[in-house]
């Protein structure tokens, strides 16, 4: 009988083991991302800042150029702000998909001591 509580407190740890390692993965993706939802936000940032030098150049040069610039950074500047939306989307959704790898864990953790618990009172 003790070796059956020693075999199942083994699998239980082993349980847990990949429990924890599925949610350090998790949490990795998650991370990896919202990483890449700030990178792709900056990198939109600089293409915007980009586009408006290039129609402040146009304006000194020729003053039809200006009209055409002009429209062009609406243009970018609508975008910008339909990707600024799609990214905080993105953000959130991340933040929640993180929340829940932690809601997750913790309550793995909560099952993981209980099942401790329940194989050291039968030890015991």
């Amino acid at each position: 009988e003790n070796q059956d509580l020693e075999a199942e407190l083994a699998d239980s740890r082993n349980e847990n083991q990949d429990l924890e390692a599925e949610l350090a993965g998790s949490r990795n993706e998650s991370q990896a991302s919202l990483q890449a939802s700030l990178v792709d936000r900056d990198g939109l940032r600089m293409e915007l800042e980009a586009s408006r030098q290039e129609a402040a150049e146009a304006v000194l040069e020729h003053v039809e150029a200006q009209r055409h610039r002009q429209l062009e950074v609406e243009r970018a500047d609508r975008r910008l702000k339909d990707l600024e939306a799609e990214l905080a989307g993105s953000r959130n959704e991340s933040q929640a998909s993180l929340q829940a790898s932690l809601v997750d864990r913790d309550g793995l953790r909560m099952e993981l001591e209980a099942s401790r618990q329940e194989a050291a009172e039968a030890v015991l």
